[in-house]
């Protein structure tokens, strides 16, 4: 699996959340951009469950370009 799993528009920063997956050595990452809240962390969940069940050798959220993580998110 691999591509863009989920883009949302401008966020109230200005920012653009998205999330791209891609598959590495038979190990799935999820890479994450912008803002994790409220309201954008079902979007992570429903990439980021699917893909630990379908990982052949694990999964890696890398979230280097996340700008803010909400205590929601966590």
């Amino acid at each position: 699996m691999t591509g863009n799993l989920g883009r949302m528009p401008d966020d109230p920063t200005g920012g653009q959340f998205e999330i791209v997956s891609d598959v590495h050595d038979a190990t799935t990452v999820i890479t994450v951009r912008g803002e994790l809240d409220l309201d954008t962390i079902p979007h992570l969940s429903a990439a980021a469950f699917p893909a630990a069940d379908a990982a052949e050798r694990g999964l890696v959220v890398d979230m280097t370009d996340v700008s803010f993580l909400s205590s929601s998110a966590i």
